[in-house]
């Protein structure tokens, strides 16, 4: 097989965007390894193959004499116009939940808008639960309908998981599954509760998930912005005030867009999991506990070869726990006059290893909720639970903002 990645002009383009393009010319796939794919018509020979980068990036596009002259150029001029024209922008919509109601609006450039949904859609009656708000966003479309939805739902779960981490509370972009919940419901014909299982979703009528301008906000006040010490320190605000945003939030969702492709994919997977340590806070603590210090582990870097020790061979690095420990020391320091930050950072790594390696769960998850509200061992795990949120959050901000400019591609 020859490398035709050139004749193709796609070294450049989405490797997943490109296995979908492919797949709708030639109508199959077969995955044949960790890094490859081959591409066929029904019932013939597999005359293209792509191969990817233990990262998942394309390395190359390999092609047989199966493949006809014609067909790669067919293939060509469908990259060309589906996969590398950027020359049609669009406004991707999305409905995405928050713990604090939205009563006003926030834009940065064309990148970002969140507002309000519509007087007439539903909403939350209910405090402390999840109010519906819209994120609107620009984004370049595809001709290739599959290509142009993958483009809008990557674009809205980028930028939903990053504000989980930037802005206060739960942050929720609910995910296109069709969920059945057992929910309590008042039958207003018997005036009797009634128990039925529904499935999850929400929407409204006048909802446009692509559009060709942002929604107007002429009628609404901008959020309130707070000071980042003061914003990022607080902890457990009452839900039933509307959401605010730190004065950085449109320098920080500067500074994701313009880092290099891996830091913005790593910083990404350290926002996501900060956002799973909040969405599993209400159904286990000790899940919630262990994603939040993953998010930080996400950022640590790794020893480039450390030294082995010559009796025993084993790494003499630096471990796990004094890694996470400096990460925070760093990222997100105590004050000057506290004299114990180095061993809560350690009993906060401890907690972590012992709930990864099954030596412990949480108190609350294991005994009635009434009963460990009494505990000393509930109230310590609580407020490791607090501190680790805290932690994480301020040192993965930090990170991000001290982060070279001028590195962008």
């Amino acid at each position: 097989m020859r490398d035709i990645t050139k004749d193709l002009g796609a070294a450049n383009v989405d490797c997943h965007e490109l296995s979908t393009l492919l797949w709708n010319f030639l109508g199959c796939s077969l995955s044949i390894s960790k890094t490859e794919i081959t591409f066929s018509k029904p019932g013939a020979p597999s005359p293209l193959q792509i191969v990817f980068t233990k990262r998942h990036s394309l390395k190359s596009v390999l092609c047989s004499p199966e493949l006809s002259n014609n067909e790669i150029e067919q293939i060509k001029e469908k990259i060309k116009a589906e996969l590398l024209d950027k020359s049609q922008i669009s406004i991707g919509r999305e409905v995405v939940f928050s713990s604090f109601p939205v009563n006003g609006f926030f834009k940065f450039k064309n990148e970002m808008q969140i507002l309000p949904v519509p007087a007439g859609a539903p909403k939350d009656l209910f405090l402390g639960m999840e109010h519906p708000f819209l994120l609107e966003f620009e984004y370049v479309t595809s001709k290739n309908h599959f290509i142009n939805s993958y483009r809008r739902s990557q674009k809205a779960t980028r930028n939903s998981t990053i504000l989980a981490l930037f802005l206060e509370g739960r942050i929720i972009k609910r995910q296109p599954r069709a969920l059945g919940h057992w929910v309590l419901m008042p039958n207003t014909a018997t005036g009797k509760q009634e128990y039925k299982i529904l499935p999850e979703g929400y929407g409204y009528d006048e909802f446009k998930a692509v559009d060709t301008s942002f929604s107007r906000t002429a009628e609404l006040s901008p959020l309130t912005e707070i000071p980042d010490e003061e914003y990022y320190s607080r902890w457990g605000m009452l839900h039933t005030k509307p959401i605010e945003i730190p004065i950085s939030l449109s320098n920080l969702i500067s500074k994701f867009w313009q880092l290099p492709i891996q830091p913005r994919d790593q910083f990404f997977r350290a926002a996501y999991w900060y956002a799973q340590a909040h969405n599993l806070y209400l159904t286990s603590k000790s899940s919630s506990y262990l994603a939040a210090v993953m998010a930080i582990e996400t950022l640590v870097e790794e020893e480039k070869k450390p030294a082995q020790c010559p009796t025993c061979n084993k790494p003499e690095g630096k471990g796990p726990t004094k890694k996470f420990r400096e990460f925070l020391e760093k990222y997100a320091p105590f004050p000057s006059s506290s004299d114990n930050g180095q061993q809560i950072r350690t009993q906060l790594y401890e907690l972590r290893s012992k709930l990864a390696h099954g030596g412990q769960i949480f108190l609350e998850d294991a005994d009635n909720h009434s009963v460990t509200m009494a505990s000393t061992q509930s109230a310590e795990e609580q407020q490791k639970m607090e501190q680790v949120f805290r932690f994480t959050r301020i040192a993965l901000v930090n990170w991000l903002e001290s982060y070279p400019s001028g590195e962008a591609t």
